[in-house]
């Protein structure tokens, strides 16, 4: 019994802190979109990746930054 409450409590804590973390009612359109939103956050909160991004893309970082943001407002 307390596993199964140990189990809650730390599935709470882990979706206080990881909003897109979902559960058994989750449909796979809304996974797909946190995931999106995620990935498009990490990107460019990390500046080595929008680094890399600028030289792929030839734009500079905050162009690219600017983007990233904007994708993730549109999402």
């Amino acid at each position: 019994m307390t596993d199964k409450i140990g189990e809650k409590q730390l599935y709470k804590k882990l979706k206080s802190k990881f909003v897109g973390l979902g559960d058994a009612d989750t449909q796979r359109k809304e996974f797909l979109q946190n995931v999106k939103i995620d990935t498009y956050s990490t990107l460019a909160t990390h500046d080595s990746l929008v680094e890399h991004l600028s030289v792929t893309f030839n734009k500079s970082k905050c162009l690219v930054k600017q983007d990233l943001i904007e994708k993730i407002a549109k999402s």
